[in-house]
């Protein structure tokens, strides 16, 4: 059967091959075919050393990755099921050497969900824009918010096991089964969230215009008409006795005669006004005057506003247009036999006879 190359057409779904002998069959090579049902009588079976027929069935396809942000994976496809085998004879040699396989094939993997878009970040206000109110200019042009990131796609759900084939050979239990319906295939990985875009920073600003202080200033005045009083002596006449003008030594004479006079005729004082300079008065004064524009708050940005939120990381799985196993067909045993009985028939091999009259 290895020889005709028969390996080439285990990728036919539902295919059934039938192997019907009037005699001997022996199994020398082993045998693969996935997902294929093989049918196998004989009279006699030999098994030569240690043999495996492998009907497993193939593994599912992988679903595709998501397209584009925050897309979902597709789901995995089903695994192939594994192929029926029905044998029957009459005679077996070296039975425990033969092994049958027909798992159901894995699932196919889900595919991957894509990650989310980022955000877009907002603009900043225009510090070219102000509001005037009464001699005040304020900026305060806000900015825009980021936009919120994107969600991730959810990754793709693993596909469904293939089930396993069913195993019927009548005449002998000796024969070792391997059996089991195909694991799941593995999920499909959710995109991550993309990141908020950056808030757009608010404008600040205060500019206070047509502005006056008080201002001090000096004045000179100069004060006129001034006048001051002092004492001056009225002149004395002379009161001295005549006598004494006769006395001798006129140097004692005089100074005698001086302290008589001032004995006797004391100096008197009379108050007179005299006219003073001009007097100069610094006074202080204040004043109202402009002063300069001044910045009460400094232009510019206020403090960073952060961020808008993330997207979420996917979750949970995509089972969108999933697919299940195609349902096995069970093994139709009177259909198989029959097939045989009209091989035999149309054979006439006389070999055989008791063998399919042990089957009718």
């Amino acid at each position: 059967m290895a020889e005709k190359g028969l390996r080439l057409i285990g990728s036919i779904p539902d295919l059934c091959i039938k192997v019907l002998a009037h005699h001997t069959l022996f199994f020398d090579t082993n045998i693969s075919y996935p997902g294929v049902s093989l049918h196998i009588i004989a009279p006699s079976w030999k098994i030569l050393d240690r043999r495996l027929v492998n009907l497993s069935g193939g593994a599912g396809a992988d679903g595709s990755d998501g397209t584009g942000f925050g897309r979902d994976g597709q789901p995995g496809k089903p695994g192939k099921n594994g192929g029926n085998f029905y044998g029957k004879g009459r005679i077996f040699h070296n039975t425990p050497g033969l092994t049958i396989q027909t798992n159901g094939g894995p699932g196919g993997k889900g595919g991957h969900g894509t990650d989310g878009s980022c955000g877009k970040d907002g603009s900043n206000g225009d510090l070219r824009l102000k509001t005037k109110q009464g001699n005040m200019y304020y900026y305060h042009d806000r900015g825009t918010d980021g936009q919120a990131g994107g969600n991730g796609g959810r990754g793709g759900h693993g596909g469904q096991g293939g089930f396993k084939g069913e195993v019927i050979i009548d005449g002998n239990r000796e024969w070792q089964l391997v059996a089991a319906d195909g694991p799941l295939g593995a999920h499909g990985i959710g995109g991550i969230g993309g990141t908020g875009g950056r808030h757009g920073k608010h404008c600040q600003g205060t500019l206070i215009t047509n502005r006056s202080q008080e201002e001090k200033f000096q004045e000179v005045q100069m004060i006129t008409g001034r006048t001051g009083e002092r004492r001056v002596p009225v002149e004395r006449t002379m009161q001295t006795p005549g006598w004494l003008w006769f006395v001798p030594w006129p140097g004692l004479l005089i100074k005698s005669i001086d302290a008589l006079d001032v004995a006797f005729n004391p100096i008197t004082y009379r108050t007179e006004t005299f006219a003073l300079p001009d007097l100069p008065v610094i006074e202080t004064h204040t004043r109202t005057v402009a002063a300069e524009d001044r910045w009460q708050v400094l232009p510019g940005y206020q403090e960073d506003r952060g961020k808008a939120a993330d997207g979420c990381d996917g979750s949970g799985l995509n089972t969108d247009g999933q697919d299940l196993p195609v349902p096995r067909k069970p093994i139709d045993k009177a259909s198989i036999l029959a097939t045989y009985n009209s091989y035999h028939q149309e054979a006439k091999n006389s070999l055989s006879n008791q063998f399919v009259r042990d089957i009718d």
